[in-house]
C-alpha cells in the first residue's frame, strides 16, 4: 500500500482531485460574487428606471391634476413595492395605494439617493431611491422601495446554484477522466523508453532509447540516459575485447606447452600435468567461445537443420566418446527442422552440451541426440541427473556446485544458455527415463519471429520429466 502512495499515478490522481475541487470551489466563490455584485447593480438600475418613469409621467400631467396610469399603480400592489411623490417640505403629493408618508427623509442637496430599510427577522430587507425629478417646480422628489426578492432577487442566486450542484459531481469525474487519458497519452513515449530499455542487455548492448515524439521535458533525461549507454556500450566491448584477446594470445602457449608434454619422457605427474593443460585448454576454447557470442548477428537469412547439426556434432565428438567407452546415439525427425541461426554458434553450443553428457554418462552407456519437429533438440544421458535445487544455477558462469564435474570451468553451460537466449530459444531440463539427465532446447521454427531474450536466464525452465519425450521414440539412424 505504501509502495502504491508513492507512485506516479496516486500522485497524478490526487493533484488532479485536488485541483478539480479547489477549480470547483474557487468557481463556485466567483460565481457567488459575481451573482451578488450584479443582483446590487441589478436592484439600482431597476429602482433608477423605476423612479424616472414615474417621474416623468409626473412632469408630463397637469400640476394639481397628477395620477399615474393604473397598469403603473397596480405594479405596486400586494406589498410588492411602494412609490411616493414628495416635495422638498415633506408634503406628500402621490403616493400607492394606502401610503399617507414619504419613504425616506428628503434630502435637498442629493439629487440621487439610494437607501435600505431593515426589516424584521424572517421578512425581506427594503431598498429603495430617493431622486429628484428634474425640472420639477416647486422641486419634487420621487420615492420607490422595492422588497430584495422583488428587484434581482437573491434567491435567483441560490435555485441557480441549486440548479447546476448536481452537476458538479459528475463534471469533476469526468474531468479527472478526462485528464487522466490525457496523461496516459502522453506517456505513451516514456512507456515505450521503458519497454526499449527492459531490451537492453548484454546481447543488445547498441540499443538505445528512441527520442521520437519524446516531450520536451523528458528529453534531455533521455538523452542523458542514451550518453551513460554509448559510455557503458564502450567500457563492456572494451571488457570483452580485452578477454577475447586474452584468450586468443593464450591459446599459442598453451598449444606450444601441450606439445611440449608429448615430447617429454614419461615422469611421475605427466598424466596429471597434461590433464590440467588440457582444462586450461578448453578454459580458453570457452572463453573465446564467450566473447564471441556478444558480435553474434543473425539475420533473416541465416538458416539452420538441426538434424544435420545433431549429426556432425555427433561425428565431431565420436572419436572421444568411444575412447572413454561410450557411444553418441542420433535419432533424426522425419523432416527437416530448420531454425533461424548461425551454424557455428548453434555447432558449439551442441557441441558443450554433449560434451557435458560424454563427461557424466558412465562408461558402457550412450548419450542420446533426438530431434524433433519443428525446432526441437533433446539431449540425455545415463549419468545421475541434474538436481532440482540445481537447476537454475546450473546455467551460471563459473557454476560447479558440489559435485565433482571433471576439470571444467563452469563456463560450458553458461555459453550454451547465452547462444540459446540470443538465437530466441529456451532450455528446459529433466529427467531420463530410466535415469540420467535429459536437456530440451527450443527454438522458434523458420520462419517465425524470434522473441528478444531480455534476461539469458528467464529461458531456463524446469521442465516436469513427463512432459519431455523420451530421444528412444525417435527413429535411430545409427551410433
Amino acid at each position: 500500500m505504501r509502495r502504491y502512495f508513492q507512485s506516479l499515478w496516486f500522485r497524478l490522481i490526487f493533484g488532479l482531485v485536488l485541483g478539480s475541487l479547489a477549480a470547483v470551489l474557487a468557481a463556485s466563490l466567483f460565481l457567488y460574487i459575481r451573482f451578488k455584485t450584479v443582483n446590487f447593480e441589478s436592484r439600482e438600475r431597476t429602482l433608477q428606471s423605476q423612479a424616472k418613469l414615474i417621474g416623468e409621467l409626473y412632469q408630463s400631467s397637469p400640476r394639481h391634476q397628477f395620477k399615474l396610469p393604473e397598469s403603473v399603480v397596480s405594479y405596486y400592489r400586494d406589498g410588492i413595492g411602494e412609490f411616493a411623490i414628495l416635495w422638498a417640505d415633506g408634503t406628500l403629493v402621490a403616493a400607492s395605494p394606502g401610503l399617507t408618508h414619504g419613504l425616506h427623509p428628503v434630502d435637498a442637496d442629493a439629487s440621487r439617493e439610494f437607501f435600505a430599510h431593515p426589516q424584521p427577522e424572517g421578512k425581506q430587507a427594503s431598498y429603495g431611491i430617493s431622486m429628484r425629478i428634474r425640472g420639477s417646480s416647486p422641486a419634487a422628489w420621487v420615492q420607490v422601495v422595492f422588497r430584495d426578492n422583488e428587484v434581482i432577487f437573491d434567491s435567483v442566486l441560490e435555485e441557480f446554484l441549486q440548479d447546476i450542484a448536481w452537476i458538479w459531481l459528475p463534471f469533476v469525474g469526468i474531468l479527472l477522466v478526462i485528464n487522466l487519458i490525457v496523461i496516459r497519452i502522453s506517456l505513451r513515449p516514456l512507456s515505450r523508453a521503458s519497454a526499449q530499455a527492459s531490451a537492453i542487455g548484454p546481447s543488445a548492448v547498441s540499443k538505445r532509447l528512441s527520442e521520437a515524439g519524446m516531450p520536451e521535458e523528458v528529453l534531455n533525461f533521455v538523452r542523458a540516459i542514451n550518453r551513460a549507454l554509448d559510455r557503458l556500450e564502450y567500457g563492456y566491448k572494451e571488457q570483452q575485447a580485452f578477454i577475447a584477446d586474452a584468450a586468443h594470445e593464450l591459446r599459442t602457449p598453451v598449444a606450444i606447452m601441450t606439445t611440449h608434454m608429448d615430447l617429454l619422457p614419461n615422469f611421475n605427474g605427466k598424466a596429471a600435468l597434461k590433464e590440467e593443460l588440457g582444462s586450461l585448454k578448453r578454459l580458453v576454447s570457452q572463453l573465446l567461445d564467450n566473447a564471441r557470442i556478444d558480435a553474434l548477428r543473425i539475420t533473416p537469412s541465416d538458416q539452420v537443420d538441426l538434424n544435420t547439426l545433431a549429426a556432425d556434432v555427433a561425428a565431431y565428438l565420436a572419436p572421444c566418446a568411444i575412447s572413454l567407452g561410450k557411444t553418441i546415439e542420433v535419432y533424426r525427425s522425419e523432416r527437416p527442422a530448420l531454425v533461424n541461426g548461425v551454424y557455428d554458434f548453434l555447432f558449439r553450443a551442441l557441441r558443450n552440451l554433449v560434451e557435458n553428457g560424454v563427461a557424466h554418462t558412465p562408461a558402457g552407456s550412450a548419450v542420446y541426440i533426438g530431434v524433433m519437429n519443428p525446432a526441437t533438440l533433446i539431449v540425455a544421458d545415463c549419468g545421475p541427473g541434474v538436481p532440482r535445487a540445481e537447476r537454475k544455477a546450473i546455467f551460471e558462469r563459473f557454476w560447479q556446485g558440489n559435485r565433482d564435474r571433471g576439470s571444467g570451468a563452469g563456463l560450458g553451460m553458461a555459453i550454451i544458455s547465452r547462444t540459446v537466449a540470443a538465437h530466441g530459444g529456451k532450455i528446459e531440463i529433466g529427467d531420463r527415463r530410466g535415469g540420467g539427465a535429459l536437456f530440451k532446447v527450443t527454438f522458434p521454427p523458420f520462419g517465425t519471429k524470434r522473441a528478444p531474450a531480455r534476461r539469458i536466464a528467464a529461458s531456463q525452465r524446469e521442465q516436469p520429466a513427463r512432459a519431455l519425450p523420451s530421444p528412444r521414440h525417435s527413429k535411430s539412424v545409427g551410433k
